[in-house]
């Protein structure tokens, strides 16, 4: 996250300025936020500071962070001046008071309300909630009280009258809030848009204005003073009797900008585009937008012309950023997610803890639906699209839960996926093919000696030899999991969680299973001859427990293996991983890790001969006979056993599909892969004892 503070040193010693300008505490919907517990770790390290210069310009916050900050700036030792550069709103002005003395220039604002809060659930959830938000209003009573000498019955009264009380630099002082009003500082302002929508902030603790009569005046009085302030300290204080032909001049310059702005928008949208009623969308959009540049204006036109294309690739890629609908989508999948299990808590989450039914009501809401009214049954089933719905006027919804739900179940699967133990990438190779047809893999002639360049200086041609070739076939394989509006209402998320974990973790044990059953079946290759043969020379005619001596022979056979063609020249491949049964797996770590030889007669000092011979131990259980083991090369260098995804798939996938028996909503999980052997040369095996 972006920090929203500045701590820095100032020009006199031993002191500190603090720039708090942004939002206060975590906060889903922005970017410009930090925890309470990062200020409070950088204020501790001015252990040698005796003033801080606290400098204000915020909206306020969470509650909870506001009131940590308050409490360290009070805990510290120096003495502690605050300005109000702008305003200080909500929680930002229980700040304010953490101050010795308090200053607030003529133009600047501060405002104090209830704490805020959303909340979805039953009537008991909602009283609950209320007496939580009467406990934070008593928190921050003693902290008016104590700056401003006001009884604290009467300040409780403003916290908890569900009004926004405004108080300009004079008023403020008047009331106790400041101790000192200066001249007027200039600079050219407006409310940022998010904060003239609070329901854009459904999870904040506490909020800006929702009294529209005051927000007006805000904004009005915002237009001819400053939020965000760049004071030089050796401009001379303005004269008061020049405060207000400023102020008009100001009014004249910010009303010309503003016209001169939604000009260039408009003039962004023409011919063609201009009858495309999305591109007109964010036109509209960008012109509500009074911090919406042309540029900017430009840029989300284009965003949204280059929707459905996809990009071509390259190093001059872009990446984007979320916008409000891409955070919503986000914040539904981590809220859920958290509740599996599967991802941690976010405490700035305005929808963390809510039931699927109470998200699928929020997701209409979002796309502009009226659902006050409706029965749980009726609005899960228009949000997850499988009744129509028809608004009075403005026609049918689109709601954003089939996606939410969508990539939850995305996430389950992977979690099960990865979660599960395999061991075939250890010993296989990996590949990729395109088509559910038999691909041909070709094990390539050894291209031999090169020869001698002849009296004439001539280089001869080399003939490119034969190649050995073996096939792969990649295969369909899935099944359905089914979200029901039962489900989603009973809020049976445990089901959901469970059943599409437990998929990811089948889809990992059938490659698995795959592989295994494939090299106990000891597959015919095509040259007719089993994949373990003696005629491959990589199988022992005898049947040899794990030792040195049987290690020692396999590594033999296999570096005498030689390549396919008329030049057959020896491949000298060396052995890199073991697999045996998980019964067998301490003898075989004791056998090539050993020091000495384990199998000397009277435990002699004999060196042993296949320390370090393989670098990787695999074990399954899966193996039915308990005494077989192998030996394999890297799969990288001489593959024996592959196994292909189709088209770089590597993991399960899921592909909606409307459900019209159940009213609910299904989707395919499937993986295609396919497991082959493709050459014996890699490989050893001897049936063990």
């Amino acid at each position: 996250m972006s920090q929203w503070y500045q701590i820095r040193a100032a020009a006199k010693p031993k002191t500190a300025d603090i720039y708090i300008f942004g939002d206060i505490g975590e906060n889903w919907w922005s970017d410009q936020t930090i925890t309470a517990k990062q200020f409070v770790q950088d204020l501790e390290k001015l252990t040698d500071v005796e003033t801080l210069n606290i400098r204000i310009n915020s909206y306020g916050g969470a509650v909870s962070d506001g009131l940590a900050i308050y409490n360290a700036l009070r805990r510290h030792p120096a003495a502690k001046a605050v300005s109000v550069e702008g305003v200080a709103i909500s929680i930002a002005s229980l700040i304010a008071m953490a101050g010795d003395t308090v200053d607030m220039p003529a133009n600047s604002l501060l405002m104090i309300h209830a704490p805020w809060s959303s909340i979805a659930g039953n009537a008991a959830d909602m009283r609950a909630e209320a007496d939580v938000l009467d406990a934070h209003a008593r928190a921050m009573v003693s902290s008016y009280a104590r700056k401003t000498g006001q009884p604290e019955a009467d300040l409780l009264a403003l916290l908890t009258d569900g009004k926004d009380h405004w108080y300009t630099a004079q008023e403020a002082m008047d009331a106790g809030f400041a101790d000192t009003v200066s001249d007027a500082l200039q600079a050219a302002a407006s409310i940022p848009h998010r904060y003239r929508h609070p329901q854009s902030h459904p999870g904040a603790a506490i909020m800006p204005p929702k009294d529209q009569s005051q927000t007006a005046e805000l904004e009005a009085v915002a237009s001819l003073n400053p939020v965000v302030v760049n004071v030089n300290p050796a401009a001379p204080a303005l004269a008061a009797d020049n405060i207000v032909d400023i102020r008009d001049a100001a009014k004249r310059e910010a009303i010309a900008a503003e016209q001169t702005r939604r000009r260039e928008i408009r003039a962004l949208l023409t011919g063609v585009y201009a009858k495309r009623e999305d591109l007109r969308a964010v036109m509209d959009e960008c012109l509500d937008d009074p911090n919406c540049s042309s540029d900017e204006a430009s840029k989300r036109m284009l965003r949204k012309l280059g929707e459905g294309y996809e990009p071509m690739g390259g190093a001059g890629a872009i990446a984007m950023g979320q916008d409000a609908g891409d955070k919503f989508r986000t914040a539904g999948v981590q809220s859920l997610l958290a509740r599996c299990g599967v991802a941690k808590h976010d405490g700035a989450n305005p929808y963390r803890g809510m039931r699927m039914h109470e998200l699928a009501r929020a997701c209409l809401e979002s796309a502009g639906m009226v659902v006050s009214g409706m029965a749980p049954e009726e609005y899960v089933g228009y949000a997850l699209g499988t009744v129509r719905y028809r608004a009075r006027a403005a026609g049918q919804t689109t709601s954003d839960f089939p996606v939410i739900l969508e990539n939850t179940l995305h996430k389950l699967l992977l979690t099960g996926y990865q979660a599960q133990q395999t061991t075939y990438q250890r010993f296989c190779k990996l590949g990729d093919v395109t088509d559910f047809r038999a691909w041909k893999r070709l094990v390539p002639g050894l291209i031999g000696n090169l020869d001698d360049v002849n009296e004439a200086g001539e280089y001869l041609n080399k003939n490119i030899p034969d190649a050995t070739a073996n096939s792969i076939t990649a295969k369909r394989r899935g099944n359905i999991v089914t979200i029901t509006p039962e489900v989603i209402i009973n809020d049976d998320l445990g089901y959901i969680s469970d059943f599409t974990r437990g998929l990811g973790g089948s889809g990992a044990r059938t490659i698995e299973r795959k592989v295994y059953a494939l090299l106990e079946s000891n597959p015919t290759l095509a040259d007719g001859i089993a994949l373990f043969h003696a005629s491959h020379g990589n199988l022992s005619d005898t049947s040899d427990a794990i030792s040195v001596a049987a290690l020692d022979a396999a590594r033999s056979a296999m570096a005498q293996q030689k390549a396919p063609g008329d030049d057959q020249e020896y491949l000298d491949i060396q052995p890199a991983v073991s697999v045996c049964h998980t019964g067998k797996r301490s003898t075989m770590q004791v056998t090539v890790n050993a020091e000495y030889d384990p199998d000397t007669a009277n435990k002699l000092q004999k060196p042993n001969a296949v320390r370090g011979i393989v670098a990787d131990i695999v074990s399954s259980p899966r193996l039915s006979s308990a005494t077989a083991w192998y030996l394999f090369a890297d799969p990288s260098m001489a593959p024996v056993i592959e196994v292909v995804f189709l088209n770089g798939q590597r993991e399960p996938r899921i592909v909606e599909e409307e459900s019209f028996r159940t009213g609910g909503l299904s989707w395919r999980i499937e993986m295609p892969f396919g497991v082959g052997a493709i050459d014996y040369r890699g490989a050893y095996k001897n049936l063990g004892a």
